[in-house]
């Protein structure tokens, strides 16, 4: 445009020297003024085709662009900045709360144990037969509490479920001389005493001069008929205490029936003197004593 623009400027400034020029010359030269008339409107077309085709091909350059897709700039994907979470320092040490270690079995039984123990000691007898079925549901190999469970139930008659607790418990420990024992009193309060014989039998060796073995022993071969084999057995518990009077009621008995009259007066009146007799176990003494002429 600015060229555009010198160039009319020119053309102007060239017209007003003509201008002049036939102003100062008045009409001189005409036929080559009207030449130089003729090139200037020649010269001033060019310049307005030279005009007309710059706009034009800005016309369609900017035509062009417009038709052209417009190319959208690529998706830019701005990422968050990464997040950073304050972790406070510790001030203090942390104290770890102390929880007491789980018990174990053993010694969950032995609480169990020992307070059935104390519910005995009050006469409290189902409480410590409940604690001590506890005890066996837990450690069936606690002998201990099965003794005492079976002594309860044996106590109260409950004869089947003695037996069966100690038979469970001769499974775990054949050998076991209290379990036994007990086994054999129960067969011998169910009246079966050959079975409490054969019992006593199994643990003979092993229970050596343990008094509650013989005094059973004993008592199970006089009920039995078996009195011959009683006498040594009482005779035997005497030695280690002469003056029990259970023991020397049974000799009495013993000697009476096979015939030694005398050896069960004698014993009788042992048993007499030790002012420990219950009493219908006293009316009886009393009476065979009377009977043999003791009194």
């Amino acid at each position: 445009m600015s060229l555009t623009n010198d160039m009319l400027n020119n053309l102007e400034k060239r017209r007003s020297l003509n201008d002049e020029s036939a102003v100062l010359f008045g009409g001189l030269e005409a036929t080559a003024s009207n030449k130089s008339y003729y090139f200037t409107y020649f010269l001033y077309f060019i310049a307005i085709l030279v005009v007309i085709g710059a706009l034009g091909r800005g016309f369609y350059l900017a035509w062009q662009h417009a038709k052209s897709p417009v190319v959208k700039p690529a998706p830019i994907i701005i990422k968050p900045a990464p997040v950073y979470f304050h972790i406070p320092k510790r001030q203090q040490p942390v104290i770890p709360v102390e929880t007491p270690a789980p018990i174990s079995i053993q010694d969950k039984a032995v609480l169990l144990y020992q307070a059935a123990l104390a519910f005995i000691a009050q006469n409290q007898t189902s409480a410590a037969i409940e604690k001590l079925r506890d005890v066996i549901q837990i450690e069936p190999t606690y002998q201990d509490a099965r003794v005492a469970l079976a002594t309860l139930y044996l106590e109260n008659n409950l004869i089947v479920d003695a037996k069966q607790l100690l038979t469970d418990g001769l499974a775990i420990q054949p050998d076991n001389l209290q379990l036994t024992l007990l086994l054999a009193r129960a067969l011998t309060m169910q009246g079966h005493d050959h079975a409490a014989l054969i019992a006593l039998g199994s643990i003979a060796d092993i229970a050596g001069n343990n008094s509650t073995y013989i005094e059973l022993l004993a008592s199970i071969q006089a009920s039995l008929g078996h009195y011959a084999d009683a006498i040594p057995l009482y005779q035997a518990l005497l030695h280690q205490d002469p003056s029990n009077d259970r023991w020397l009621v049974g000799l009495a008995v013993a000697d009476e029936h096979i015939g030694q009259n005398a050896a069960a007066l004698t014993a009788y009146q042992k048993a007499n003197a030790t002012g420990q007799l219950p009493l219908n176990l006293q009316s009886f003494v009393t009476d065979r004593m009377r009977a043999l002429g003791g009194q």
